[in-house]
C-alpha cells in the first residue's frame, strides 16, 4: 500500500507513490503477475477479483475455493438474545439480538456457516448508524456496538479468539473498538487495513465507518487498494 500523505505539496511531488509501484512501472520486464491464491474462498475473492484484478485471480485448489468457517456451537448465541423484541443498539450487558422466536435473529443470520460473505446493511437501523466527527476524528458508534456484539457472539459459538480479526480504515474507530472490546481475549487482532496487510484470519469483521446524509465516503474509502486489502484478509 502507498503511504498516507496529507501534505498537498508532498503529494504533488510524488511522495504518495510507493517504492514498489515506482520500480514496477520503470522495470515492467521484471514483474510477474501471480494469478493463483490459496488463502480466501471463492466468495471472498469475488469482489476483489472483479474490481481490482479484472477476473484474472483464481483459487489455487478446490479446498481453497469452497472453504467455510467452522462454527462449533451455534446454540451459544442463546445467551445473547434479548428478552424483548427490541434489539439494543448500545454496548452493555443487555443482549442485542431478539432471538429466533421473534424472527429477527440477526446474529444467526450473520454467522450461518453456509454464508462465506455477509454484508450487514445498517441503513434501516433506529437509531441511525451515522458517523460522527470531532475535528479530523471520525467514528461510528452504532457500528462499533454491532461489531462488539458480533465478536462476542463469535466467541460464544466456540470460534477461537486467535481466529478473529477486526479491521477498520479509521484509527479513531479502531480506538473505539479497542475500548469496547478491552475485556475480551487479547488474541483478537484489531488493526487498520494498513496494519493488517500481509495477514489473514478465519473470520474478519470489517467496520467501514462512513455513513452520512451527504453520501461522502472520504479519501480512504476511495482508495481501492486499501479497500481491497481490507476485503481480502479473511480465509
Amino acid at each position: 500500500l502507498p503511504p498516507i500523505v496529507q501534505n498537498k505539496r508532498a503529494q504533488e511531488g510524488g511522495l504518495d507513490v510507493s517504492l514498489f509501484k515506482s520500480l514496477s512501472e520503470k522495470h515492467p520486464q521484471s514483474v510477474v503477475s501471480l494469478e493463483h491464491q490459496y488463502r480466501m474462498c471463492e466468495e471472498i475473492m469475488l469482489l476483489s477479483n472483479q474490481l481490482i484484478y479484472g477476473g484474472r485471480l483464481k483459487c489455487g485448489n478446490e479446498a481453497t475455493a469452497t472453504r467455510r468457517l467452522h462454527v462449533p456451537n451455534l446454540d451459544g448465541l442463546r445467551r445473547h438474545h434479548s428478552p424483548s423484541n427490541t434489539p439494543q443498539l448500545h454496548p452493555s450487558s443487555v443482549p442485542m439480538c431478539p432471538g429466533p422466536a421473534s424472527g429477527l435473529c440477526w446474529l444467526a443470520t450473520l454467522l450461518a456457516p453456509s454464508r462465506a460473505v455477509v454484508f450487514a446493511n445498517t441503513d434501516a437501523l433506529i437509531p441511525r448508524a451515522l458517523e460522527t466527527a470531532h475535528g479530523a476524528r471520525i467514528i461510528n458508534a452504532v457500528e462499533a456496538a454491532l461489531t462488539t456484539h458480533l465478536v462476542t457472539a463469535l466467541l460464544a459459538t466456540g470460534i477461537a479468539a486467535k481466529d478473529i480479526g477486526v479491521i477498520t480504515l479509521y484509527r479513531s474507530q479502531l480506538a473505539l473498538l479497542r475500548q469496547n472490546l478491552y475485556h475480551l481475549p487479547v488474541d483478537i487482532e484489531m488493526h487498520t487495513a494498513d496494519k493488517f496487510q500481509g495477514r489473514d484470519k478465519e473470520v474478519v469483521v470489517l467496520s467501514m465507518v462512513r455513513s452520512n446524509e451527504q453520501r461522502n465516503v472520504g479519501e480512504l474509502l476511495k482508495d481501492w487498494r486499501r479497500v481491497n486489502v481490507a476485503f481480502t484478509r479473511a480465509r
